[in-house]
């Protein structure tokens, strides 16, 4: 190996590196408790964590779901924590079926807006689904659409309430408007 693909390793390595901080290993308890939480009581609790890019939140999420990982119950797969990375197009009809793909939906393309919400509760309870992560978030906002953050945030609502799941909402800082505009949701 020459002197610059040794570099080049060396880089590698290191910007793999995971640095536990306070306020990770915090964040990271506080998630694992909401598991916790809603597997030992079916009872939600939300968090929306934000930050800067490059401060950990795509490491927050991995470090989740390796640590509750998919079990096979009932010759089935479970998937204890649902991930979904929020295209940076993102509608409310695309990340239903972004859910219901990762739900293993047979029909994930088939229906409306609506019916394809109405499918996740019942997948998400059958697939024993206790935390769902919706990652990028502030990709709502950008969209320029003044409405948009009013209709994501009702959808949102929706969601929780119906799957009964922890939900945790990542993003940049912006992401926080989605609950600004829904006062139920804030909660």
């Amino acid at each position: 190996m020459n002197n610059m693909e040794m570099i080049n390793q060396k880089q590698a390595d290191i910007s793999r590196l995971v640095i536990f901080h306070p306020d990770f290993d915090r964040a990271i308890s506080q998630l694992k408790e909401a598991y916790l939480y809603n597997e030992q009581t079916g009872m939600t609790r939300n968090h929306l964590l934000l930050g800067d890019s490059g401060t950990g939140k795509s490491t927050i999420k991995s470090t989740l779901v390796k640590a509750f990982k998919p079990k096979i119950l009932d010759d089935r797969i479970t998937i204890p924590v649902l991930t979904i990375d929020v295209p940076s197009k993102p509608t409310i009809k695309n990340i239903a079926e972004t859910i219901l793909i990762k739900l293993g939906d047979p029909r994930f393309e088939k229906g409306a807006e609506a019916a394809k919400t109405s499918r996740i509760p019942h997948l998400a309870e059958k697939l024993g689904v206790r935390m769902i992560i919706f990652d990028e978030m502030q990709h709502f906002i950008d969209q320029g659409n003044k409405k948009t953050p009013t209709e994501v945030s009702d959808w949102l609502k929706t969601i929780i309430e119906n799957t009964k799941v922890s939900t945790v909402l990542m993003g940049l800082k912006r992401t926080e408007l989605l609950l600004e505009v829904n006062e139920q949701l804030r909660r």
